[in-house]
């Protein structure tokens, strides 16, 4: 089954809410942040390696870094290196490398993932994300990975999922938050001790309104 298997690492942002740090010109995905003399990109296309061939892993980032993308991932193929000509955000991104994939392969099942995410379980991760694929290639779903929320934040998004398995050892997930600063809002911090109370809460990066027929790993 894992040849139908395939990574996409998006990796086209300008990392605006790391500036000064991270810049237009070389922003955050291409630094090294934590100082293991690796950037953020080489640490997410290296992780991704204990689960897919290096041939099966695709970059998509802005056509400005084409270079700085192949001087970094030297191992790269070009043909795997995804550009845009615009930035449109994540699901444009996400639509692009979805359209390339499947027109090679109609049985692709592909995960989706960001290029600055600071993993240091990297086992567990491997170990969440194989178990997704292996579901995902089985059933017709979308499944995310998410993490405990420790508080509330306007960039993410807070999903509620059933606290009972499924078979497959997934959640199924009930609903799905946004936070929203207005001045007419509730307290933000109050609303977030609302919803944490329930206990069975997940956070994911936003970038969406809305998830539709998703599900979660319990492992992550």
């Amino acid at each position: 089954m894992k040849k139908h298997q395939y990574a996409v690492i998006m990796a086209g942002g300008i990392g605006s809410r790391f500036w000064p740090f991270s810049k237009t010109t070389h922003p955050k995905q291409f630094l090294d942040i934590l100082g293991t003399g690796k950037s953020l990109l080489q640490q997410s296309f290296e992780r991704l390696q204990n689960t897919f061939a290096t041939n099966r892993i695709y970059i998509v980032t802005n056509e400005a870094y084409s270079e700085l993308t192949l001087q970094q991932l030297p191992h790269l193929s070009v043909d795997h290196l995804l550009l845009e000509p615009v930035r449109k955000s994540t699901a444009p991104c996400i639509a692009y490398a979805a359209h390339k994939i499947l027109s090679l392969d109609s049985n692709a099942c592909i995960a989706i993932t960001p290029s600055d995410h600071i993993i240091t379980n990297e086992e567990r991760f491997s170990a969440a994300l194989s178990k997704a694929l292996k579901v995902a290639e089985k059933k017709d779903i979308i499944i995310t990975l998410g993490i405990q929320p420790t508080r509330p934040d306007t960039g993410y998004g807070y999903i509620q999922y059933h606290e009972e398995k499924e078979e497959d050892g997934l959640f199924i997930v009930l609903s799905y938050y946004t936070y929203q600063i207005s001045p007419y809002s509730e307290n933000l911090w109050l609303t977030f001790i609302e919803y944490a109370a329930v206990g069975s809460f997940l956070i994911i990066e936003l970038f969406r309104n809305r998830i539709i027929k998703t599900f979660h790993l319990s492992s992550v």
